[in-house]
C-alpha cells in the first residue's frame, strides 16, 4: 500500500531528503527561512519531485509547514508563527505570507527528520547506500552559521556604493552581507525576471532561460 502524504508533509520530506545528501548538520539547526525557497528547496527545481502543480500549491505548503503544522518545523519568532498560523488558516490566505520572515530562523523536527532518513536508507538501492554521506553524528560542529560560512568563503563584501539588487537600498561596507538591513533579501543571489530562477549577481543570463540580466 501507499502512503497517502499531504502537501506539507512531501515539502519537509523533500527538505529533509536535500540536506540529508547535501548538510546533514542542518537538520535540527536553525536555518534562515529563505533558504528554503532560495536555495534547499526552491520551487523551479523541485515541483515535480514534491508533486506540486502550481507555485500556490508550493507557496501554501511552505506556509502551512512555518506556521508549525504537524509539529514538523518551529519558527524561532514568536510573532510571525503567529502571524503564519492565522495566514494559513484564513479563508483566503495569502500563500507567500511567509516572505515577510525571510530572515528568521527555522528548526525542523530532528525525530521527524531522522524517520525520514531512516526510511529512505531502507528502500535505498545499495550503490546509494555506499556512495551516501558520512552518518548525521559523524558531522563535526560548525563554528559559523551556514549563511555567514559560505559568505566567508565566497568573500561577500560589497563594495564602495553598492546597492541591494532587490531594493536598490545602500549595504553595509566593510562587512561581511548575505541579507540586506533594508528589505531583508539574499544579496548573494537575485531571481530572473522571467522564470524565477535564484541566480548569483554577476551573472549577466539566466541558466534557465536565457533572460538577459540588467
Amino acid at each position: 500500500m501507499t502512503e497517502t502524504r499531504d502537501d506539507v508533509r512531501r515539502l519537509f520530506e523533500r527538505l529533509v531528503e536535500v540536506l540529508g545528501r547535501s548538510a546533514p548538520h542542518l537538520i535540527g539547526e536553525p536555518i534562515p527561512v529563505a533558504d528554503l525557497y532560495e536555495r534547499l528547496v526552491p520551487y523551479r527545481t523541485n515541483r515535480t519531485s514534491m508533486g506540486f502543480d502550481t507555485n500556490q500549491d508550493y507557496e501554501m505548503a511552505l506556509l502551512r509547514l512555518l506556521a508549525g503544522e504537524n509539529g514538523l518545523a518551529d519558527l524561532d519568532h514568536d510573532e510571525g508563527r503567529d502571524a503564519l498560523a492565522r495566514e494559513a488558516s484564513a479563508i483566503n490566505p495569502n500563500p507567500s505570507a511567509f516572505r515577510a520572515y525571510a530572515t528568521a530562523l527555522v528548526r525542523l523536527n530532528q525525530a521527524e527528520a531522522d524517520a525520514v532518513l531512516i526510511r529512505r536508507e531502507s528502500f535505498s538501492p545499495p550503490q546509494e547506500r555506499m556512495e551516501a554521506e558520512p552518518p548525521l553524528v559523524a558531522q563535526p560542529p560548525r563554528q559559523l552559521p551556514f549563511e555567514l560560512e559560505r559568505a566567508v568563503q565566497t568573500g561577500r563584501t560589497p563594495g564602495p556604493a553598492e546597492l541591494c539588487p532587490h531594493c536598490d537600498e545602500a549595504l553595509p561596507q566593510g562587512r561581511i552581507v548575505v541579507y540586506c538591513p533594508s528589505c531583508g533579501g539574499n544579496v548573494t543571489s537575485r531571481a530572473c525576471p522571467e522564470c524565477g530562477t535564484a541566480l548569483d549577481t554577476a551573472w549577466r543570463h539566466c541558466i534557465t532561460c536565457g533572460h538577459r540580466m540588467q
